[in-house]
């Protein structure tokens, strides 16, 4: 049985970032790999720096774009870009509802999956 490494896991995503590193007059427009109650995994042709606290605009279909703030934990060169996994940081209880209905809406399949799993 294939285990989960992530307390919260992530579902995949194609959603449009605006991004820009705080103290940094500098944005840059990235696309979501996958997304959780916790963190996202951004595809970026810009480079971020380790540790870096980034302003994101997050572009749900259908609904105002929201902000939140996220420090990059992780990243690794991908053919073309960059992958760059960000923790989220104090994200509010109306953004993770955004977050979970698109994750509902777009991923149905990969929410039962997670929510039917069972470990007996």
């Amino acid at each position: 049985m294939v285990r989960e490494r992530r307390s919260i896991p992530r579902f995949s995503s194609a959603l449009k970032i605006n991004a820009q590193a705080v103290g940094c007059e500098h944005n840059f427009t990235a696309y979501a790999r996958d997304i959780s109650m916790k963190g996202i995994r951004l595809f970026s042709y810009e480079d971020v720096e380790d540790d870096a606290v980034l302003d994101l605009e997050i572009f749900f279909p259908n609904l105002p774009s929201e902000r939140v703030v996220a420090k990059s934990r992780w990243k690794s060169s991908v053919e073309k870009g960059i992958e760059v996994g960000c923790q989220f940081i104090n994200i509010s209880d109306y953004i993770k509802e955004s977050i979970y209905n698109y994750i509902l809406q777009y991923s149905p399949r990969e929410l039962r999956k997670y929510w039917w799993k069972s470990d007996i």
